[in-house]
Formats: C-alpha cells, structure tokens, sequence
C-alpha cells in the first residue's frame, strides 16, 4: 500500500510540474530528482527544443539562449539512458547509473546558460560579457527618487530598490567563431556559456539575462521564475 501511495504521488507530482509551468526554479532534493529522471525518459524522444520548453529562447538577429536549471541537466542526462520506459525500476535504475553526474549537479548548483551569438568578426565572441540583472517593475504613480522643496516644506521620496546583478561564477566563451552560410548580414556564429549560482537567481522572481557585447552592444532576456524547471 505504502508502494502504491508513493507511485501515486510521484506519478501527480510528475503531471504537474511537465504541465503546470507555475513550478519553478527547483532544488533538487529526492523527490525532484525522481520527478527530473522521469520528465527525461518520458521526452526521451523530444528534441532539446522540447524538453527545454520555455528554457529555450530565441531573441533578435538569431540570437538563442538555454536555460539549464539543475533540474534539466539532470532530466537531458536522464533521457540519453537506454532503459524500457518511465517504471518506478526504471527510475531507480537510472539515477544509480548516473550516481556521480547526479553528485556533480547537487554540488555545483548551478544554472547553466548556454548562448548561440552571430556577429561580423571571427573573434567576436570572446567579447561578450553575460550577467542577471532583477527585473523591478515601475509603477508610474512611483514618486522620483530624492527630495522635493515646496514651499517651506521638503518632502522625502522613497527610493527605488536596486536592481540585484549577479555574476557568473564560470564562462566559457569561443575564441573563433565559426562561418555561418545561412546569415548574409552576420557571416559568423559561436557558442558560449555562462554558469550562475542557482541559489542567488533563486531568489529572483524576474530578471534579465543580459549580454554585453562590443561597443556596448546589449541584448537582453526577461525571464520569469514561474516558467523554468
């Protein structure tokens, strides 16, 4: 009975969180872990684009971003196995075979952050520079920061809270990039990445994944908490 219960329950628990976006940022713990190997094996079949869901995005002039929360580093590990389905046993199995990369990931703690860039110059790449910036919305009926005189009287305004940025903890960024045939306007591509403390962007509800590039140049993701596993 007690067998049935936790089938039940992780088979729930699984619905939701493939289904129900409002999950968010999760810690992997033993429940999660169960729920991320089982979210793998049933996408076994999906492409990247798939069982990343909101994860992947794409912005302007061809630029691709990949969030990989702790729980989707587990899950693409996960659906590379070669088990027979999604079972309590296949499970169980899985997560003993990937017993140290699932080590590596509880440890780390990070969120990877794999960006596809295009530019003009083969070494353009290694100037970009990534960091996640809190997004604070703005309310119009706000008061402008600072003091106002009027009259005898001066009145004190609440400021605004700081945005919170957050620095990458480890990045590699590609020195050459490669020919890119398919985009006349910028002939080159690369790929870099950019690992973040999982438990400061935790902390975020919503925040920007912001690249700094040459001359400035910036280009910018909004990402809400409620919608990356």
């Amino acid at each position: 009975m007690k067998k049935l219960l936790k089938l039940t329950t992780l088979s729930i628990l699984s619905l939701f969180i493939t289904f129900n976006t409002a999950h968010a940022l999760i810690k992997l713990d033993p429940d999660s872990i169960k729920i991320a190997i089982k979210y793998g094996l049933d996408n076994k079949y999906s492409t990247s684009k798939s069982i990343l869901g909101p994860n992947w995005m794409e912005g302007d002039d061809g630029v691709i971003i990949n969030i990989f929360s702790p729980f989707i580093q587990l899950a693409t590990k996960a659906k590379s196995q070669n088990v027979p389905g999604a079972s309590e046993e296949d499970i169980i199995l899985v997560k003993k075979r990937l017993g140290k990369q699932l080590n590596e990931i509880q440890t780390r703690q990070e969120i990877r952050i794999i960006v596809q860039l295009v530019g003009d110059k083969e070494d353009f790449g290694k100037n970009y520079e990534a960091y996640i910036e809190e997004f604070i919305e703005k309310n119009e009926n706000d008061a402008k920061d600072g003091d106002k005189e009027v009259g005898f009287w001066l009145f004190k305004f609440k400021k605004h809270k700081s945005a919170a940025k957050i620095t990458p903890n480890k990045e590699i960024r590609q020195d050459k990039a490669e020919l890119d045939s398919y985009n006349p306007y910028h002939p080159y591509s690369c790929t870099n990445s950019y690992n973040f403390s999982f438990d400061k962007v935790n902390k975020l509800e919503k925040f920007n994944v912001v690249l700094k590039g040459p001359k400035d140049k910036q280009i910018k993701f909004l990402v809400e908490k409620n919608v990356i596993f």
